[in-house]
C-alpha cells in the first residue's frame, strides 16, 4: 500500500555518494559498541532458524573506547545482553538484557561506558531490539514526546509455521511507559532502523505460500512510529529470499544483508540501495563468496568522508564473525576466538531524526482503506487485465497462531509422504467481506483496526486475479490509501476524484464470531459427497481420483479424508500435476472442471495439467453458491479445517472486547 514516496525523499536527499577508500586520517574512527555471542550457543539439530533462535544466553555487549586500549565488557552482570542502540547525542545506549537465566528479555539503558544501568519497565515480556526514534505528537500537544521503538513477542502469537514466537514492533515512552504494538504481521517483524524522516525500516517475514519457499521471504518494510502508513522499502519478491539488517548512512544509502541461505544469525552478501529510490537502486557491494557478511555499520564525516564497518566470517564450521573496516578483511577491528562479534554501533553523535505527527486515536476501534484504481499494478497477473474485468474485492483476515488454542494446522517441513501430500502452507483465513469494485477500479472500506488484512481482486466468477500475500492493517482512525494493487510505489496518482472516495466507506465490521471461514471438512466435503463421490463417479473403485470423504487417512498424526488427500496430492502417474493449487482458484484444474474450461492466467508458476478440462460433475451440476464455495476455499489456501480454530480464536477476541482490552 502506498502513494508516491519520492517527493519526501527528494526534499531530504539530493546527493548520492559512492563509498570509496578513505584517505588516512580523513575520518577518525570513534569508539564502537558491539555484541559478542558465544559460537557454542548455536542451536543444535535445527534445519531451519527463526529470529527468536538468535536470543541465546551468554551474549554480552562490549566496547572499544577511544580512551582505553583494552576491550571493555559493558554488561558483566547480565546472563545475556544484546541489541545496543546509541542515542543521538552519543552518550547513552539502549539494549536488551536478562539479569538471570529465568528472566524474560527486557529493555535497559546505560551510559556509554556501561555505568548507570536502568531498567525500562514496559510491562511486557520478551522485549528486544530497542531503538531511539523521532518524537511523536498530536496537533494539540504542547510538545512532541520522544519515543523508543522495540520488538516484543508479548502478544503470544507464533509464526505461521509454528516455528518460534512471532515478534512485532512496539513503541513506548523514554521511560518504558505507554507501550503499544504497531505491527500486526502473522510472522515476525524485527530488527528496526530509523530513517532521517522519522520513519522506521524493519525486516519483515512473509509467507507467500509457495512450495518452493516453505519458509517464505524476508523483506525490508517501513512504517511511521505510530504504526500507520506501512510501505515496502525494498525486497518485494525478487531474489535472493532473505533481506535483513538494514542500516542507514547519512550519505543517503541504506546498507543491508541479503542471502538465499537460512542461517542462525543471518549473513550473506553486503548490498545497498539509495534512500531516494530504494526500489530501483539495488547494488551488491560485496558478494559473500567464501564467507558471509553481517550487520553493516556506516558513519559519515562532516565533509562527506565515509567509514563502513561490517562483520565477516569464513565459510567454515570453526570460524566466527569479526568486525572489519569494509574493504580490508586482513586486519580485524574486533575479534575473539570462540565469539561472534557483530552488530557494531559507532559511539558518536548523529543527527536527530524528524518527529512524526499522528492521527491515531486510541478511543477508536476501526480504520479505513481506500484504493484509487485497482488496475494500476506492476504485477504480471494484472498487466493485461482490461478495465471492468475486476468485479469485486474479497477482504481477508489472517488468523494468528496462538499457543494453546486447538485446531491450527502446522506445516510439516520433513520429507513428504510417498503420495506427495503436504498440508497447505498458507495461514488460516476468514472473510471480512466481499464488495463490488467501482467502475474506475476504486474501493473504500472501513475495517477493524490492528487486524491482519489482505485483499483479493476478483473476476466475474469470483476467482482472484491477484492475491496479496503479505499482511497489512490500519491503526485506529487511520485512513490508509494506495494508488493501485501492488502498484509501482513511485507512481503518482492521476489528478481526479475516485468514485469510491466520494461515497461513505463500506463497513466490514462483523464481530469476530460472525466472520466466515471456508474449509474442506465443513464446507466442501458435503458437496463432494452429494455430487462427486457417487457410485457412478469418483467413489472407491470408480473413476479417479477417489473422492471418498468418509474414508479417513492418517498423515503426520492427523486424520484427513481420502478426498482431501487426493485433491492436494500429485496425480497418480502424473507426479508433477495436481488438481488444486492452494491460494489460486484460477490456476487449479479442479476449478477448471467445475467451470468446464481452462482459466487464463499470466502467472509464471502456472500449474501443469495435461487433459482438456470437462465440465464436472455431469450428473448433478453444482449450483452457483456451491461453485463459489470451491473457489473461495481454493483462493483462501485450501484448508482442511479452519472453522474449529476460528471459533476458538473468536472466543478470545470476544473476551477481550467484553473486557475492554481488544485494542
Amino acid at each position: 500500500m502506498g502513494v508516491c514516496r519520492m517527493v519526501g525523499y527528494l526534499l531530504g536527499w539530493m546527493v548520492f555518494l559512492i563509498i570509496g577508500e578513505c584517505t588516512e586520517g580523513a575520518l577518525a574512527a570513534p569508539g564502537i559498541v558491539f555484541v559478542q555471542i558465544p559460537a557454542s550457543a548455536e542451536p543444535a539439530g535445527r534445519p531451519y532458524f527463526v529470529p527468536s533462535d538468535r536470543y541465546v544466553d551468554g551474549c554480552r555487549i562490549a566496547a572499544l573506547l577511544p580512551d582505553r586500549s583494552d576491550l571493555a565488557i559493558l554488561t558483566p552482570e547480565f546472563v545475556s545482553a544484546k541489541d545496543p542502540a546509541v542515542s543521538f547525542d552519543g552518550e547513552t545506549i539502549l539494549f536488551a538484557g536478562k539479569k538471570s537465566k529465568d528472566d524474560s528479555w527486557s529493555l535497559w539503558r546505560m551510559d556509554r561506558d556501561g555505568s548507570n544501568k536502568r531498567l525500562l519497565p514496559t510491562g511486557l515480556r520478551d522485549c528486544v531490539s530497542p531503538l531511539y526514534v523521532g518524537a511523536l505528537f498530536h496537533l494539540n500537544d504542547p510538545a512532541p514526546a520522544d519515543r523508543i521503538v522495540f520488538v516484543s513477542a508479548d502478544h503470544g502469537w507464533r509464526n505461521e509455521n509454528g516455528l518460534g514466537s512471532a515478534y512485532s514492533l512496539y513503541v513506548c515512552d523514554m521511560d518504558g511507559g505507554n507501550a503499544q504494538r504497531i505491527t500486526f504481521n502473522l510472522n515476525s517483524d524485527f530488527d528496526p532502523e530509523v530513517l532521517p524522516n522519522g520513519r522506521v525500516a524493519y525486516t519483515s517475514w512473509k509467507n507467500d505460500g509457495s512450495p518452493n519457499t516453505p519458509l517464505g521471504r524476508l523483506s525490508l518494510l517501513e512504517i511511521s512510529n505510530d504504526g500507520t502508513d506501512q510501505l515496502l522499502f525494498y525486497g518485494g519478491g525478487e531474489p535472493p529470499l532473505f533481506k535483513e539488517m538494514a542500516r542507514f548512512s547519512p550519505s543517503g544509502r541504506v546498507y543491508f544483508i541479503e542471502s538465499n541461505r537460512n542461517s542462525w544469525l543471518g549473513g550473506g552478501d553486503l548490498a545497498c540501495v539509495s534512500l531516494r529510490r530504494p526500489l530501483h537502486t539495488h547494488e551488491v557491494l560485496a558478494a559473500a563468496g567464501d564467507g558471509f557478511y553481517h550487520s553493516p555499520c556506516p558513519l559519515s564525516g562532516d565533509h562527506g568522508e565515509q567509514l563502513l564497518y561490517v562483520s565477516h566470517r569464513a565459510n567454515s564450521l570453526d570460524s566466527s564473525y569479526a568486525i572489519y573496516r569494509f574493504g580490508d578483511l586482513l586486519q580485524p577491528i574486533a575479534s575473539e576466538p570462540g565469539w561472534h562479534c557483530i552488530d557494531a554501533q559507532f559511539l558518536a553523535p548523529h543527527a536527530r531524526v524528524k518527529g512524526r505527527a499522528t492521527v491515531v486515536d486510541e478511543k477508536r476501534t476501526v480504520g479505513v482503506f481506500y484504493c484509487l484504481n485497482a488496475y494500476a499494478s506492476d504485477r504480471p497477473e494484472l498487466r493485461d487485465i482490461k478495465p471492468g474485468a475486476i468485479k469485486r474485492l474479497r477482504v481477508i483476515e489472517g488468523l494468528p497462531f496462538v499457543e494453546g488454542l486447538p485446531g491450527y494446522p502446522l506445516c510439516d517441513f520433513s520429507e513428504k509422504d510417498a503420495d506427495d501430500f503436504s498440508i497447505p502452507s498458507l495461514s488460516l483465513q476468514r472473510i471480512l467481506g466481499d464488495i463490488p469494485i467501482e467502475a474506475d477500479g476504486s474501493f473504500h472500506i472501513q475495517v477493524p483496526a490492528r487486524t491482519p488484512i489482505a485483499f483479493q481482486a476478483l473476476d466475474e466468477n469470483g476467482m482472484a486475479f491477484i492475491s496479496q500475500r503479505s499482511w497489512t492493517w490500519v491503526m485506529p482512525r487511520e485512513s490508509r490509501g494506495c494508488t493501485g494493487c501492488h502498484e509501482d510505489l513511485e507512481l503518482s496518482p492521476p489528478n481526479r476524484l475516485a468514485d469510491a472516495v466520494i461515497k461513505p466507506a463500506v463497513e466490514l465490521l462483523l464481530p469476530p464470531a460472525r466472520r466466515r471461514t471456508v474449509d474442506f471438512k465443513h464446507d466442501i466435503a458435503p458437496i463432494v459427497e452429494a455430487k462427486c463421490s457417487t457410485a457412478s463417479c469418483h467413489s472407491s473403485g470408480g473413476a479417479p481420483p477417489n473422492l471418498d470423504v468418509r474414508q479417513l487417512v492418517e498423515r503426520g498424526g492427523d486424520s484427513y479424508s481420502q478426498a482431501y488427500i487426493a485433491l492436494l496430492s500429485a496425480i497418480d502417474d502424473r507426479k508433477d500435476e495436481y488438481y488444486v493449487k492452494p491460494g489460486s482458484a484460477r490456476e487449479s484444474p479442479l476449478i477448471w472442471h467445475l467451470f468446464g474450461k481452462r482459466m487464463e492466467t499470466n502467472s509464471s508458476e502456472a500449474i501443469k495439467y495435461s487433459p482438456l478440462p470437462k465440465l464436472m460433475p455431469t450428473e448433478k451440476p453444482l449450483e452457483e453458491l456451491e461453485r463459489r464455495l470451491f473457489v473461495e476455499w481454493t483462493d483462501m489456501g485450501a484448508a482442511w479445517d479452519s472453522r474449529t480454530y476460528s471459533q476458538e480464536y473468536a472466543k478470545t477476541q470476544n473476551e477481550k472486547l467484553e473486557g475492554g482490552e481488544m485494542w
